[in-house]
């Protein structure tokens, strides 16, 4: 059964479906207490399964997204060029439905470099998801992000961006160019920062 998202809400809640199924919820937090590289393969899997979940394809590494998830239709097909000595190979994207991030050490400049990654793709959804020193605050994070994405002249699609922590519970914002919300977990409903 392919599950559906509409906007922001919708995602985010499937992401956690998949992090906290039975299949990964135990490798997740050991994946995350053992090295980067262990962390990395597993989401590299989730991701994968969320795009699974969605009756979409995983594209991990297009370009320099982590991964890309698309439809089939998203996809230029292989000869479909208007010359006639044109010949695609591999796979071009016409479109990407979710470009999904992540990093491991959000504490350097690389969650900064994500962010500006992430303004500059074209996608109907983007997620930065990362870690930071245990017991950080991912408000400040979230902060500076969104005074990154609000410096920006154009109108930009919004960045879900996830904070993890080490015991599995998550900080989530929505940083938009008009302000910056955070997802309040026992309501269900973004508030404000």
């Amino acid at each position: 059964m392919t599950k559906v998202y509409s906007n922001e809400t919708e995602l985010l809640k499937l992401i956690y479906d998949i992090l906290k199924s039975e299949q990964y919820s135990k490798r997740y937090i050991e994946s995350m207490r053992t090295s980067d590289s262990a962390l990395t393969a597993f989401m590299s899997d989730a991701v994968g399964e969320l795009a699974d979940w969605m009756g979409m394809k995983d594209f991990a590494e297009y370009y320099t997204i982590d991964h890309a998830l698309y439809f089939s239709e998203d996809s230029v097909s292989e000869g479909d060029m208007p010359f006639g000595t044109s010949k695609v190979k591999g796979t071009w994207l016409k479109r990407i439905r979710v470009a999904f991030e992540h990093e491991n050490r959000l504490d350097s400049a690389g969650g900064y470099q994500e962010i500006a990654k992430l303004m500059l793709i074209n996608a109907d959804m983007k997620v930065l998801m990362g870690y930071a020193e245990k017991g950080a605050n991912y408000d400040e994070y979230a902060k500076d992000y969104q005074q990154i994405f609000s410096s920006a002249k154009n109108q930009l699609t919004p960045i879900l961006f996830i904070g993890e922590y080490l015991d599995g519970h998550a900080d989530a914002y929505l940083i938009t160019s008009k302000g910056l919300m955070k997802y309040d977990w026992n309501v269900n409903i973004w508030g404000t920062c």
